[in-house]
């Protein structure tokens, strides 16, 4: 059964429910959502997924790079991870950004109440291949991080409030000198 980490508004533990039942009910749980950042260029890109048309929600829609939730004999994070190699057939090395609260429609009785718990990450080598399993998602794409809300305008209920987190979290400049410095960490490994 798949289920999710109900939580309160302090984002502590309660209990597990089945996933279904938690969007139809708007039980607020536990998620995370990926972006995962390249320097192309010196400009910042984001990578980006066309969810497929499958998914019982938000079909077809261009969200972040990866999202999901928290698995639960897993961390937040190794979840984090198996879910972006799941869906992207990527492995990254993150950096935990914080969680904010939001609640949205995403289909007819289903909802999405969720503390979503932000991570932030480069590639964990430039010669890796994106291999994205297409049950989970049918394109993806590098978008300009600061034409980001510009360019893409089918998205995912989730994907404004999470890039509004981002941007209230850690300002350009930052997020540009975080990004070179978890590349030039990586290469030192």
């Amino acid at each position: 059964m798949n289920q999710v980490l109900l939580v309160d508004e302090q984002d502590k533990a309660l209990r597990y429910e089945e996933k279904v039942i938690a969007h139809e009910l708007c039980l607020l749980h536990r998620a995370f959502s990926i972006f995962i950042f390249r320097i192309e260029s010196q400009k910042l890109e984001l990578l980006v997924q066309q969810r497929a048309y499958t998914k019982y929600h938000s079909g077809g829609l261009w969200s972040n790079t990866c999202c999901g939730h928290p698995l639960e004999d897993k961390s937040i994070e190794e979840s984090a991870n198996d879910r972006l190699y799941e869906e992207m057939g990527i492995r990254a090395h993150l950096k935990y950004l914080g969680w904010f609260c939001y609640q949205v429609p995403v289909a007819a009785h289903m909802y999405e109440h969720e503390n979503d718990h932000v991570f932030v990450g480069i590639l964990s080598s430039y010669k890796c291949k994106i291999r994205s399993n297409l049950e989970e998602v049918i394109d993806f794409k590098w978008i300009e991080w600061s034409q980001v809300l510009e360019t893409l305008t089918a998205v995912t209920p989730w994907f404004k409030p999470a890039v509004q987190h981002l941007l209230t979290t850690i300002n350009q400049t930052d997020l540009l000198n975080l990004i070179q410095t978890m590349q030039i960490q990586k290469s030192n490994l």
